[in-house]
């Protein structure tokens, strides 16, 4: 019978070494490899790719002001800061890269472009900051920190109110810190009699719109106030708070003052119809009555059409202004009627408790 030979005791030792190291290599190898792994998980690249994805992927500027209270407007809602934003980039192609420096990690920034050229343009960037907590293996965790939009604002707004309102844009009130200008004199300034204030107003300006804004303004009593926007000086405008009360009682007088005037001037009434209704040595009376009235236009009879007195505004007990507007109609034989149209500002105050014109403005 054969005997069978047994492997070296070298050989076997050797072999049992090496299955040992590999073993010990292929654990070693697994450890790294989790460990590379749990690394590799946690850098915040991974995480600015998903937060692009997530917001920009759709340009979901929405979900962006929602997640940031930095972005906010006061005086506009995030619907349409987010339709603006949606409409610059829309059809544009969007990317990102860091931007973070420096041997500090905790934060990581990126900025945000649209391809509108070469070098692109850009319109947000987002922070990522470590959490204080850590991963499986150790590593630090990053989180969505905050987001910054960057986008032009085109629309600026000038509200010129009376002194003493209050102007809103978009139902939202602008405080003192707005103001810009402040009493600015009106013309009524310059028909003042002593001791009595003319209107003076103050200009509140609010930039960094991106949409045409809703203006209103209310008076120091609360009370809304008529707004126009005036072209020429490219800036919204309220109107004073006018006296109804006063224009009901005193309507039918400034009316028949200044037909009156517009009857005198063309030598159809003496001169003692029309004083009464004029301060007697001021400057306009003065000036009416030494005016010449050969001139006039020859004409059989006359009449007034559309005649409204408006705007009455009172600046103490005793003093106010109103404008009067109506047509002198001239009749004339054989002739087109004659249409002579007056719109004047009247200024007047009480002597002897009658209510007499110190002074006038043709509008």
């Amino acid at each position: 019978m054969q005997t069978k030979k047994k492997l070296p005791t070298f050989y076997l030792v050797l072999i049992i070494c090496w299955a040992v190291a590999l073993a010990l290599l292929a654990s070693a190898l697994l450890v790294i490899r989790t460990y590379l792994a749990d690394y590799e998980r946690t850098q915040p690249k991974h995480l600015a790719e998903k937060v692009f994805e997530e917001y920009f992927s759709d340009a979901d500027f929405g979900a962006i002001l929602d997640f940031s209270d930095t972005n906010d407007s006061t005086f506009e809602s995030k619907e349409t800061l987010s339709g603006y934003l949606s409409s610059i980039v829309e059809g544009k192609v969007l990317s990102y890269h860091s931007i973070s420096s420096g041997t500090s990690t905790d934060v990581q920034q990126y900025v945000v472009k649209y391809n509108e050229n070469e070098k692109g343009i850009k319109i947000a960037s987002f922070t990522l900051s470590k959490t204080g907590e850590k991963s499986k293996k150790g590593f630090d965790k990053y989180a969505l920190e905050d987001f910054e939009l960057f986008y032009p604002t085109p629309e600026a707004v000038a509200v010129k109110v009376p002194k003493g309102a209050v102007p809103y844009i978009n139902g939202v009130m602008l405080d003192e810190s707005y103001i810009t200008e402040d009493n600015i004199e009106s013309d009524s300034c310059l028909h003042m009699p002593e001791g009595v204030e003319g209107i003076k107003y103050t200009i509140y300006t609010l930039e960094g719109l991106v949409s045409t804004p809703d203006v209103t303004v209310k008076s120091a009593d609360n009370a809304p106030l008529n707004v126009f926007y005036n072209e020429e000086a490219n800036c919204y405008e309220a109107e004073p708070a006018y006296d109804e009360a006063l224009a009901a009682e005193q309507s039918e007088y400034v009316i028949s003052a200044a037909e009156a005037y517009a009857a005198y001037m063309q030598n159809d009434i003496a001169w003692a119809k029309v004083s009464p209704y004029f301060e007697k040595g001021t400057a306009l009376y003065n000036s009416i009555r030494s005016t010449l009235l050969w001139a006039v236009i020859d004409h059989d009879s006359y009449h007034f059409e559309n005649a409204e007195a408006s705007q009455f505004y009172r600046y103490d007990d005793n003093t106010f202004s109103c404008r009067v507007k109506l047509t002198h109609v001239l009749k004339r034989s054989r002739l087109e009627d004659y249409r002579d149209y007056m719109d004047v500002t009247f200024y007047l105050r009480k002597i002897d408790g009658v209510y007499r014109i110190y002074d006038r403005v043709n509008n």
